[in-house]
């Protein structure tokens, strides 16, 4: 039967059976409510011109058994207890109170009971890349307008114009945040070379500690432009710190203010595009390129070794990487070259991002004026830990409240946590040792 053929015999069924449809479309619910019982049409045969199983036409839902309806009002009881807890806890605190039941089923009947663990989820602070954001004139006020008291204690003067001093064009990540979040002007700094205060090569020892090292670029660019506030980054890679396997990147964006005398710093850490290898041949150096996303990440080369002080950075193409490969292969003494990934900013996208994450953290500080004296930067300064476990009661290593201190006076407030009253037993030494 043709298609003109297949849609006549449609509409004379549809007008026989005298469904409301054509057969095949709507939901199952509608499809099964088309079917006749008491139609001269055999059920088995409806059931295939609608498209459902003969089987679904004579099955009757069962009803909940007891046992189930006494798991659900505990699940119900457990959750309005703690609400933080998702299918894994309940499970254990149910298999605790002796009822054996497994996760998957406790999660069914979550699902079916319409609850969820309460916990803050991921992305809720993320701007909407079409809305503007405009700063927040009310706590910028006393940095941006003239002279504002907050808190018993007066600022003066303007904070409209900070130096930022790089060399590998931070300020592009930098910049956009500062001014727009802050509404600051940016004067970029770039007449002073800072590799003087350290390479990521290992060529020039970095000037003391991160923070050493980020602070003098700031002031740097302050003695240069002859500001009294700036903004300089530094970053450092090592292996992070849970258990030690992958590579790892911290980066600090510093706020100099000299008219008040504070500093306030944004840190951001995660994982990094920070490898090397020693390459014997030229497949080797493919390998290894392609591994670490050459060349998005620039890469740099020396003949032998780590410590050789032959070095050639900045490659950002195959070709390069294939001349300079060849170039240091034939100065190595054993034919070996070294290669790892260049760390510079600029040369490493992965990091700028972290550098922009601390810009971004940075914000948030600023944004936070102690209630005190109204110096910005009022943030988390320690954790104290003693949450009580949720089975025993006992203290646990977990954090049960937070002290947020301010960077220009002495002021302290601690914070106890609210979303979250008691500590996973599993996180307590006494349940489990």
């Amino acid at each position: 039967m043709d298609a003109d053929g297949r849609s006549l015999f449609d509409a004379v069924l549809q007008s026989m059976m005298g469904w409301p449809h054509p057969p095949k479309s709507g939901t199952f619910a509608e499809r099964k409510a088309m079917i006749d019982r008491e139609h001269e049409v055999s059920i088995k045969r409806q059931a295939e011109l609608v498209g459902i199983s003969r089987g679904s036409v004579y099955y009757q839902p069962r009803p909940v058994s007891a046992a189930d309806l006494e798991l659900m009002r505990r699940i119900d009881e457990l959750h309005l207890e703690h609400p933080f807890m998702g299918a894994r806890m309940l499970r254990d605190q149910l298999n605790r109170s002796g009822v054996a039941v497994g996760r998957k089923h406790v999660g069914s009947w979550m699902a079916r009971m319409g609850i969820a663990a309460l916990y803050r989820k991921p992305g809720t602070s993320k701007e909407h890349p079409g809305h503007k954001v405009y700063p927040y004139l009310f706590l910028l006020s006393w940095i941006i307008c003239g002279e504002i008291v907050i808190g018993g204690c007066m600022y003066s003067g303007e904070i409209q114009r900070a130096a930022l001093l790089t060399k590998h064009g931070k300020e592009r990540v930098i910049t956009p945040v500062l001014e727009l979040k802050m509404g600051w002007q940016i004067i970029l700094i770039d007449t002073f070379d800072t590799d003087h205060l350290g390479t990521f090569t290992r060529d020039i020892p970095r000037y003391g500690s991160q923070l050493d090292a980020a602070r003098k670029k700031a002031r740097i660019g302050m003695e240069l432009s002859g500001l009294l506030h700036g903004l300089a980054s530094e970053g450092r890679f090592g292996v992070d710190p849970f258990i030690g396997m992958f590579p790892w990147n911290v980066e600090c964006v510093i706020y100099v203010n000299d008219q008040f005398g504070f500093e306030v710093v944004g840190v951001a850490q995660g994982k990094a595009i920070s490898d090397h290898c020693l390459a014997e041949d030229w497949a080797a150096v493919e390998t290894f390129a392609r591994a670490v996303d050459f060349p998005n990440h620039n890469l740099v080369l020396r003949p032998q070794g780590e410590d050789d002080p032959r070095i050639r950075k900045g490659i950002a193409d195959w070709t390069s990487l294939k001349t300079a490969y060849s170039c240091m292969a034939r100065q190595s003494a054993t034919g070996h070259v070294f290669l790892e990934v260049d760390a510079r900013a600029h040369a490493n996208p992965t990091r700028m991002e972290m550098i922009r994450l601390a810009a971004e953290d940075l914000v948030k500080k600023l944004l936070s004026p102690c209630p005190a004296c109204g110096a910005p930067g009022f943030w988390l300064v320690e954790r104290v830990g003693g949450l009580p476990c949720a089975d025993c009661g006992a203290p646990t290593r977990e954090t049960r409240a937070e002290v947020h201190g301010c960077v220009k006076c002495s002021h302290r407030l601690t914070r106890e946590r609210t979303e979250l009253r008691f500590a996973d037993p599993r996180r307590c030494d006494y349940c489990n040792p």
